[in-house]
């Protein structure tokens, strides 16, 4: 198996830490990752190199404010910070994999985000996954005050406050939540500005007419506790011509970390190769 390959970009004036996992041959596609809130890109280290097993690169970064990546934890200043990044991922496949189908694939905030990009940045990319989406959850505040918190002076939008995330609902194997628990890249923080920053985009996204010009695989567990999958579900709604819905039964929010995961990153492997159009 090809080794992993660190690399860094600077956007936005900020390095961002940069992994590239190159498929076993030529590649076929590649995938552009996009991580959830507290974590970092090293956490799907095995999904992605089952990926390239299969004929896909995948190249991903760490989100400011997260992992190896420069900046305080938890904190940015709004969505275009990410975006920023995703545009710098982009960069390099443009320059380094001309021509070749590129898939944006995001969990959880990850989603939320990559949902929100496809539509604000108008792309021409081949395939849109989107994993346990941050569109609905159990922390879902008014919107007059998600726009007040948007409004308020930087000083009082970069108080860090824990981001509530109850561990016994990530998933349903225990090993993987003790590997959370445990690694040092991994927090708990978030700023009240970037909160608001993730409840506007979500809102957004839902209300906007805007779709993305390609296909789209939403997937959700059942047993999401942490992101509803109703926001999924009205997603899709919106969507339903470009995309197709998979609702995991008995599954919590990491779907790809649960003890069936070989499942969905097969199905994931099955849509790709069913609905991405290859050069």
């Amino acid at each position: 198996m090809n080794p992993i390959e660190s690399i860094s970009f600077f956007k936005n004036n900020i390095r961002s830490y940069v992994v590239r996992i190159p498929s076993e041959g030529v590649p076929k596609g590649l995938i552009i990752l996009v991580h959830g809130l507290g974590e970092h890109v090293r956490r799907y280290d095995e999904e992605l190199k089952y990926f390239s097993l299969k004929g896909y690169t995948t190249i991903a970064a760490d989100l400011t404010g997260h992992g190896r990546t420069e900046g305080r934890r938890g904190v940015w200043a709004s969505m275009e910070d990410h975006y920023k990044t995703i545009d710098g991922l982009m960069d390099i496949a443009i320059s380094d994999y001309k021509g070749m189908p590129i898939v944006l694939y995001g969990h959880s905030m990850g989603a939320n985000i990559s949902a929100g990009y496809v539509i604000q940045r108008k792309l021409n990319i081949s395939g849109l996954i989107l994993t346990g989406a941050a569109l609905k959850t159990t922390q879902d505040l008014p919107m007059v005050l998600v726009k007040l918190v948007l409004q308020a002076p930087s000083w009082i939008r970069n108080i860090t406050i824990s981001n509530g995330l109850n561990l016994k609902y990530l998933c349903s194997d225990v090993r993987v939540i003790k590997t959370y628990k445990e690694d040092p890249l991994v927090h708990n923080k978030i700023s009240i500005g970037a909160g608001a920053t993730i409840l506007n985009n979500a809102v957004t996204v839902l209300r906007s007419d805007l779709q993305p010009h390609c296909p789209v695989l939403i997937m959700h567990g059942e047993d999401d506790k942490i992101t509803l999958p109703i926001g999924s579900i009205q997603l899709f709604d919106k969507w339903n011509k470009i995309a197709k819905l998979k609702l995991w039964e008995g599954m919590m929010h990491e779907i790809q970390n649960e003890t069936e995961k070989i499942k969905v990153w097969d199905y994931i492997l099955t849509w790709m190769d069913t609905y991405i159009k290859f050069t």
